[in-house]
């Protein structure tokens, strides 16, 4: 019996570093949410920025056009680097996602685990009371 209470132990210690894991986890997942956020809201504004300055274009001077266009180029490049970097987040976040669902099945796992050596320690302890019981009775009866 104190074998059974020795695994239950030591499944409960693997659980506690198991979840502390997880929460690790869903942290860096909610940490990539945070950029992933960031870096979809710079993109809006650079291309509303875009938008703005091709609304200009339209009555505008030959040199004002060529620094709009200067300007608007500068604004192209400068998305690319974002939607590069959103993917970059995105696919992160992808990988975040799978280790954190990874992790809840290993916990779950252990918890499932833990919850069957209970039973095995909880039948165990019935048993030996049982057993108890009727040696019990079997004294009692041969002293009668």
């Amino acid at each position: 019996m104190s074998e059974l209470k020795k695994k239950i132990d030591r499944i409960r210690r693997i659980h506690s570093l198991e979840t502390s894991q997880l929460n690790v986890l869903i942290g860096e997942l909610a940490r990539l949410d945070a950029m992933l956020a960031s870096q979809q809201k710079r993109l809006d504004e650079f291309e509303t920025l875009k938008r703005q300055g091709l609304e200009i274009n339209q009555v505008c001077s030959v040199e004002s056009l060529t620094q709009t266009n200067l300007w608007i180029d500068s604004i192209d490049r400068s998305i690319k680097i974002v939607r590069e970097a959103l993917s970059k987040c995105e696919s992160e976040r992808a990988e975040a996602r799978s280790r954190v669902m990874d992790q809840r099945t290993r916990v779950r796992g252990l918890e499932i685990l833990m919850d069957q050596r209970r039973l095995e320690f909880d039948a165990d302890a019935m048993t030996q009371q049982m057993l108890l019981a009727d040696e019990n009775a079997l004294k009692k009866y041969a002293r009668n």
